[in-house]
């Protein structure tokens, strides 16, 4: 039975502003989610399309659980094979015909798994970027030698990038100090 297999990602794109509300209302409770707004999509004969908003979620649901979560049918809902590939079509990444949005539009709980999924618009390697955040954590790299390494890197991102890396970087610090954050 289709419907009883439980799922651990889900994609799809909804158009209707009611379904768009009902998403973003209730997406922030999932362990991780990303989502977007294309509102500059244009299609063969370069008209605009209708706002829509696309979204992947992570969590363990079977689809018809889904699909009442997320207040749409289920064939609207996408089991995600890749998760990389699905959060890297939110932008556009692979569909260079298409508008490129910004990593900026995307709204996510996760930015280290956003970067992770998008990693190659980076010089550094994410297993690298892992490990100095390690490194970070537990005192054997400083902040100013992060942020040294990764200038380049984090001048080319977006200023809401920027400040989520900045702001995880503050968390790791206040971790240090004195034991507790909400890293």
């Amino acid at each position: 039975m289709a419907n009883s297999r439980i799922i651990s990602c889900i994609s799809g794109a909804v158009n209707d502003d009611t379904q768009m509300e009902n998403i973003i209302s209730v997406i922030e409770d999932f362990p991780v989610f990303f989502y977007i707004l294309h509102d500059k999509d244009k299609d063969a004969s370069g008209n605009y399309i209708k706002p829509h908003l696309h979204f992947v979620i992570k969590g363990r649901h079977n689809l018809k659980v889904w699909a009442d979560i997320l207040q749409i049918p289920e064939h609207m809902i996408e089991i995600t094979r890749s998760v990389s590939g699905s959060v890297r079509y939110l932008i556009h990444k692979d569909n260079p015909e298409k508008y490129q949005y910004s990593v900026d539009d995307v709204f996510t709980n996760n930015s280290s798994a956003l970067h992770k999924f998008l990693a190659d618009q980076n010089s550094y390697s994410f297993k690298e970027f892992s490990i100095d955040i390690r490194r970070l954590k537990n005192g054997r790299m400083s902040r100013v030698e992060f942020e040294e390494k990764y200038n380049n890197d984090l001048s080319r991102m977006g200023k809401y990038s920027q400040w989520r890396i900045i702001n995880d970087l503050d968390r790791i610090e206040e971790f240090r100090k004195n034991g507790k954050s909400n890293y």
